[in-house]
């Protein structure tokens, strides 16, 4: 399960690139996003210790991407948050599996990790951000005229 931390990051992250021309203060964020603004402090430390922000204080002060939105990933926001999507250790560990021959729960776990990774490393900042716009020419799942509501309720965002 994604937690309620990485889905605040995400959030976070998604208004952080909407703001790209310069910091964004973690109060901003806080307040326009509703997240509470002591737990949005502890996810904004961690984006920041992953790489995925840059953060200044004082007058002028804030939280901006380290990297284009176009690099970062939806797996790394959640695990930046969350650590490692699978702790089933012999998917991490194979070596360390009790189990002497190929076990068919691990092929089909390998399996549903490898389409689980590949769905979050093609969502980027960049694309999910996209999402949320009126008019996106480069994304398929968004055609002109839909509003943000029309597209969740067919499933596309």
């Amino acid at each position: 399960m994604i937690s309620s931390g990485a889905r605040y990051a995400i959030r976070a992250m998604l208004y952080i690139a909407h703001h790209a021309y310069g910091t964004v203060t973690t109060r901003e964020i806080s307040e326009r996003k509703k997240i509470p603004r002591v737990f949005l402090t502890k996810i904004i430390e961690r984006l920041v210790h992953a790489g995925l922000l840059t953060s200044r204080r004082g007058f002028q002060g804030g939280v901006a991407l380290a990297l284009p939105a176009e690099k970062i990933t939806l797996r790394k926001v959640i695990e930046s948050i969350d650590g490692p999507l699978v702790d089933n250790p012999c998917l991490i560990r194979p070596e360390e599996c009790e189990c002497e021959e190929e076990c068919p729960a691990n092929l089909a776990w390998l399996s549903v990790y490898n389409k689980l990774i590949e769905l979050m490393e093609s969502h980027t900042i960049a694309s999910m951000a996209c999402i949320k716009e009126p008019v996106c020419p480069d994304n398929p799942l968004v055609s002109s005229g839909t509003s943000a509501r029309q597209r969740r309720v067919r499933g596309v965002a």
